[in-house]
């Protein structure tokens, strides 16, 4: 039961009202709605058949649909106008708990397949199971309540229907176990089958990948692959028909026996004399049909709580995955970073070392670009320093401490980073420009009016307010490759760091902005450290030095006239790309 513990936390945590008053109308009006239902036709033909006065019959009728009515206008009172509103903040909770477990989970398991299916199933299913366990207990607490009570009335005269009543139920229970157990495994395997298929959907439909849907035959490809999926899926579904089949056919079977038995119960009593009141009949009629489903409703009990109990397991998983230590010392971003990388490699799991036993020191305030070939460990140094990941051997340090030893959040704050692959989300340019903490506006104003964005929202003819991109607003400015990349600079400016840290920042600057940019590096110089990874080597020709790597070691260290005069890979690099500039 720990699962469905688990699950009820967030309704513990954030709706204890919500969770007191599901729990007084599963143990007090709810089974009430049940007794007086299966009474009050007794009470009738008992008045009718003693022969009293109409207008007694007419207000007991009252009474009696007077009480329902109270308790339907309760249930319709608390499920309309209070649980849906409380459902949805707490469900917001929920979903922002993954969103933040998503961010302390360690980086290293962004690519693992395993950690996306467990995602996939929380962000789908903990919502959605944490209110199906309050609906469990709900339902489950009625159920007992209202068994009890129909079983006493039931037991008082024909006792023995009870025996063939709960026999069925134990029978069917088992059969019940099964189904579950088989309709779980189905899930877990339809889980990466869905994945795959909402991968599909995403290409269709994301702007990135239009262009080549309508120009290569991506298109064919993809619906190759979903057609594959499709037929996995009916596949699946067939495998699981043939195993459930025949379990059905008997629990069915038994369902149709046990109904036989009863009607023949209670006929036989009425036949016999035992009962005597003429509403008693209806009573023992309408409570034996009434306990009759209920004793089927503990099946459907049962195998939701088989299932919350196994979907609980699988939502926990995603929480177990390791998290990212963030306690240590302060990081201040006051004055800039050293940064000395002593023997250190990694690898990525499944391939060779991305770097190798590398060492290098770069000068607080110091300027440093990085070059080198594609793969050849440039970004991996960039995610080292940001704690994605931690080094497999040799050590890292700042300011001559472990970079491990320091509080991870601070390490973060301090440190500015323009990433290859520029994000930009459906906020305002603001929002966009302002994503790091204690960006203030006068910051966001100038940055924005440094690298010409303020004219991209002049020149749509939108307001300051207005949405990038166009995921929910059709009349959204959507920026081109270069205006992007500018938004991505222009984050770095919005506050003062320790450490910045751009890769390839202006692959898709015109050379006006390129200027710009290295114009805005010039005027930080020895406010902060700075590290710059680049292909278009004539952009970092002013660096303080140049770390040439290859193959992910580190070849070559200097500046550029050092390094031409060495005439090795760096002047072959910046020879062969100066020929394209030749005429």
């Amino acid at each position: 039961m720990k699962e469905i513990r688990w699950l009820l936390k967030p309704y513990v945590k954030y709706g204890k009202l919500y969770l007191i008053i599901s729990i007084l109308f599963a143990v007090i009006i709810l089974p009430l709605d049940s007794v007086i239902q299966v009474y009050f036709p007794q009470a009738v033909l008992n008045l009718l058949s003693s022969h009293k006065d109409f207008l007694v019959i007419v207000f007991t009728a009252i009474g009696f649909e007077s009480v329902l009515l109270l308790i339907t206008l309760l249930d319709d009172l608390f499920n309309n106008a209070y649980k849906e509103a409380v459902s949805v903040r707490i469900c917001a909770n929920i979903n922002r708990e993954i969103y933040e477990q998503c961010c302390k989970t360690r980086y290293d398991y962004v690519d693992n397949p395993d950690y996306f299916d467990k995602f996939s199933w929380a962000i789908k299913e903990y919502a959605n199971k944490s209110t199906e366990v309050v609906g469990f207990i709900v339902s489950g607490l009625t159920l007992i309540i209202t068994i009890a009570s129909l079983t006493t009335i039931i037991a008082a005269s024909i006792w023995w229907v009870i025996i063939i009543m709960v026999t069925s139920f134990a029978l069917k229970s088992l059969v019940v176990a099964k189904v579950n157990k088989l309709d779980m495994q189905k899930d877990e395997e339809n889980v990466p089958i869905d994945r795959k298929i909402a991968y599909f959907h995403r290409v269709f439909y994301q702007k990135s990948y239009a262009a080549e849907l309508r120009t290569t035959k991506l298109k064919r490809i993809i619906l190759t692959h979903y057609e594959e999926e499709i037929q996995n899926k009916i596949h699946l579904i067939r495998k699981y028909i043939v195993k459930t089949l025949y379990l059905l056919i008997i629990n069915d079977l038994l369902v149709r026996i046990a109904d036989v038995f009863i009607v023949i119960g209670i006929a036989g009593s009425i036949h016999n004399g035992k009962v005597s009141e003429v509403g008693a009949y209806m009573t023992l009629l309408l409570a034996a049909n009434k306990l009759n489903d209920l004793f089927y409703q503990i099946f459907d009990i049962f195998r939701t709580g088989n299932k919350l109990k196994k979907y609980g397991g699988n939502i926990h998983k995603f929480f177990c995955y390791q998290t990212e230590k963030t306690d240590g010392i302060g990081a201040s971003a006051d004055k800039p970073f050293e940064v000395e990388f002593k023997n250190v490699s990694f690898s990525y799991p499944n391939s060779s070392f991305a770097l190798r036993d590398i060492s290098f020191k770069i000068s607080a305030g110091e300027r440093v670009a990085i070059v080198g070939e594609n793969g050849a460990g440039k970004s991996t140094i960039v995610k080292l320093l940001l704690r994605l990941h931690d080094v497999q051997s040799g050590e890292i340090l700042i300011n001559g401490v472990n970079i491990n030893d320091y509080n991870l959040f601070e390490l973060r704050n301090a440190i500015g980073v323009a990433f290859q692959n520029t994000n930009i989300y459906a906020f305002s340019m603001d929002e966009n420009i302002g994503l790091y903490d204690n960006s203030t506006e006068k910051a966001i104003t100038e940055a924005k009016k440094a690298f010409g964005l303020d004219l991209i929202v002049a020149k749509n003819g939108a307001s300051n307010d207005a949405t990038l991109t166009r995921e929910f607003d059709d009349n959204g400015i959507v920026l081109s490759g270069g205006e992007a990349q500018k938004v991505a600079i222009a984050r770095t400016t919005t506050k003062k760091f320790s450490l910045l840290m751009l890769d390839e920042p202006s692959s898709a600057l015109d050379p006006i902005a390129e200027y710009n940019l290295n114009r805005s590096l010039f005027k930080r110089s020895k406010e902060t450290t700075t590290i710059m990874i680049a292909h278009r080597l004539s952009s970092v020709r002013n660096m303080d030095k140049i770390l040439v790597i290859n193959n992910g070691e580190l070849m070559e260290s200097g500046t550029h006239d050092e390094l031409m005069r060495v005439q090795g890979l760096y002047s072959e690099m910046f020879l062969k790309q100066a020929e394209n500039y030749q005429i």
